[in-house]
């Protein structure tokens, strides 16, 4: 492997080309230094930098050349602490995981080649692997199609990291619904959706719309659906538990002649009732007696959250339809993570024009 080869094979986490200027902004020496580590790795710099002076001069007239083929977003990433991250993080996956060997380099190579593709660390990466693996999701492709949904997700929502993957995971589960990187990346984009329909965040949607499926677990509700209830809930000022329990109250209500009209579909026999609860109060009706005889108490938390949602069931209807375009809502997270991820990596690009070691002799000699 030639020395460029080398540098290439190390130098692709694309996020770290502000950290990486940075460094490039150091004295030589500490480029030299950072040099001979890379040089332990790859055994093709060894022979070639002796000493610190002669170090950064060779390391120098390489970044010179891929600088040249590649541009300066890439050459502000060869240094040491790129290395350090990446062989850290892979110490983690590897206990994580079990793998070992060639399938180990194999994820490796992976994770590389995604820190190449979305603005996050190689770091970043390798931590949403290990989660990913924690959750259930063995093989190399999907851990890392994994990563890569969950930091679509966060490019775009408030769902970011690995807790936020563990509680769409328990979201999916409770749900009885596989966890993997395409259903990641759905709960995401519905969560996308509904927050910018609501203004709810996606944290409290996804909390909510696990109590939603808990509490009625018996009912068989899917999480669409239960976030698309989550959001309408949370506009109108329900809390989570309140939300929950006036989900499960209203689908205990419900008996199998009434279920009949609705073709036994439970959440638009859930949508009905509530229409027919709000026709009711329009007519005069006493809405709280209704509540009463299925066991919501009058003036309890759950019937002001019924009443609340009584009000507003045209916006249950809306997050429903919201929730459940899964085209559109795919399309709206793959388009704007993308603008998301161009604009972080933007203003790297930004930052490196300001770096002034970019253009010392030593990157023209």
């Amino acid at each position: 492997m030639t020395t460029v080869e080398a540098l290439i094979k190390i130098g692709v986490d694309s996020t770290a080309a502000k950290r990486g200027a940075d460094e490039v902004d150091r004295s030589m020496a500490t480029v030299g230094r950072a040099a001979r580590r890379a040089a332990g790795d790859v055994g093709a710099l060894q022979d070639e930098m002796s000493g610190a002076e002669k170090a950064g001069s060779a390391l120098g007239s390489a970044l010179r050349t891929v600088f040249l083929a590649v541009g300066s977003a890439t050459v502000a990433k060869f240094t040491y602490g790129v290395l350090t991250d990446l062989q850290d993080s892979m110490v983690e996956v590897a206990n994580t995981t079990g793998k070992a060997g060639d399938e180990l380099r194999d994820l490796e190579n992976r994770i590389i080649g995604l820190s190449s593709r979305v603005p996050a660390s190689v770091q970043t990466l390798a931590e949403l692997v290990a989660q990913g693996h924690k959750l259930g999701i063995v093989g190399n492709r999907d851990l890392v199609d994994f990563a890569e949904a969950m930091e679509r997700v966060g490019a775009v929502t408030d769902l970011k990291g690995g807790n936020a993957a563990k509680s769409i995971a328990q979201l999916l589960r409770a749900a009885g619904e596989e966890v993997d990187p395409a259903a990641i990346l759905r709960i995401g984009a519905a969560v996308d959706a509904l927050s910018s329909a609501s203004g709810a965040k996606g944290q409290e949607l996804v909390s909510t719309a696990r109590s939603i499926v808990l509490l009625s677990e018996k009912f068989d509700v899917g999480t669409k659906e239960a976030l698309a209830m989550a959001a309408a809930l949370n506009k109108f000022g329900v809390e989570s538990t309140s939300a929950a329990t006036l989900v499960q109250k209203l689908f205990a209500a419900m008996d199998k002649d009434y279920l009949a009209q609705y073709g036994g579909d439970r959440i638009a026999a859930f949508e009905g009732m509530v229409k027919a609860l709000r026709s009711a109060a329009n007519n005069g009706r006493d809405t709280q007696a209704v509540l009463a005889s299925i066991g919501v108490e009058a003036g309890g938390r759950t019937a002001r959250a019924v009443t609340a949602l009584v009000k507003g069931s045209d916006e249950l209807s809306r997050m429903l339809r919201i929730a459940r375009d899964e085209t559109a809502n795919l399309e709206a997270i793959m388009e704007s993570s993308d603008r998301a991820f161009n604009r972080t990596s933007s203003s790297v690009h930004r930052s490196e024009e300001h770096t002034s070691e970019l253009q010392s002799p030593m990157f023209i000699s």
